[in-house]
This record gives C-alpha cells, structure tokens and sequence, in this order.
C-alpha cells in the first residue's frame, strides 16, 4: 500500500470519528436527545455487540435488539446506503432472520431513495410486535419473501417505500396489518 492510499485511509478514518463527535456534540446540547439515540454506522448484517458511538459499530440489527432491551423510547438513526440481511433464521428478538421491534421505536433514515433496507428473502424487514409503537421515517424496505412488514401493534410509515416484496401465504405482499394499527404518509 502506498503512503498515499495509507494516508487517505487514516484521513477518511478521522474525518469520520470528527463527524460523528461533532454531530454528538451537537446533539447533546438538545433536550430531546437521550441515551436512547442510536446510530447506525455499519451497513453490513451484524449481530456482534452492542452498538458503540466510541467505535463507530453499530448495525441496524445490533441497533434494534439494543432498542429491545430499552422498555423506552428509542431513535436509530440510519445512514444512507443499502443495509442487506445476512443472518437468516427465525425468531421473535430480531437476532436473525426479519427484526423484530418489542417497543416504543423511531427509525430514521436520510430518505427513500438513500437508505434501503433489503430483506435479501430472509423473511420479512420488520416484525412490529403488540406492544410496540414504531415510526419509520425516509426509507425503503424490499426484498421479503413474506411479505415486506408485518405489523401487530402501531405503526406510522412516513414517506417511505414498500417496494419488490413477496408473499408465500395468501395475505400482505407488501405489509400485512394483523390487528395492528397502521398510518401511511
């Protein structure tokens, strides 16, 4: 490796841990940020810790079961980028297969176009539960084999898109509402 390449690796690394200390920093100083916020830095499929702001390691699926463990309200903050499903399975916490959401949780991505959540035909995206209450904000989610969502309890889909999902079952290609409460912006 050349001492440019070497040299433009470490700039990108710090101008990325400069970014997100002063988007932090700025975050902290308002009232409606808590230790509930969590951001999402890695868009490969992981279920490996928890999410770390220190060291920029955060999956959307590592993100989710730490929101899991919070009974409060929790905001996962997206990237953009393509975030692709690896870990196929199924359960009931999101630790493989579709992600199951338990509580009260906000997703927000950087827009419809720029943040994609691909299902890869690991299930569905997301299963929201009974209790939960979710707003998704800014994203796209495709790519589920049955069907794109299944939602339970309440949930808000604020410009979003529901794009190129399956279903094996006769019911919901794209979200299937089950007793759920649902609202479409």
């Amino acid at each position: 490796m050349s001492y440019f390449s070497r040299a433009v690796g470490r700039d990108r690394t710090v101008a990325v841990q400069l970014i997100a200390a002063v988007l932090m920093a700025g975050l902290a100083t308002t009232s409606a940020v808590n230790a509930a916020d969590l951001f999402v830095f890695v868009l490969e499929d992981e279920n490996d810790s928890f999410c770390s702001l220190d060291l920029l390691d955060c999956s959307l699926r590592e993100a989710i079961l730490q929101a899991n463990l919070d009974p409060n309200h929790d905001t996962i903050h997206l990237p953009a980028g393509t975030m692709t499903f690896s870990i196929f399975g199924e359960d009931d916490t999101g630790a493989e297969g579709d992600l199951d959401i338990l509580h009260e949780t906000t997703i927000l991505g950087q827009g419809a176009s720029s943040t994609i959540i691909d299902a890869n035909l690991a299930e569905r995206t997301f299963q929201v539960h009974s209790d939960a209450t979710v707003i998704m904000e800014g994203v796209t989610l495709t790519g589920g084999f049955a069907r794109g969502l299944s939602n339970h309890g309440s949930l808000e889909l604020k410009e979003c898109v529901i794009r190129d999902n399956g279903s094996g079952y006769a019911e919901g290609g794209g979200i299937l509402n089950f007793y759920g409460t649902l609202t479409l912006t």
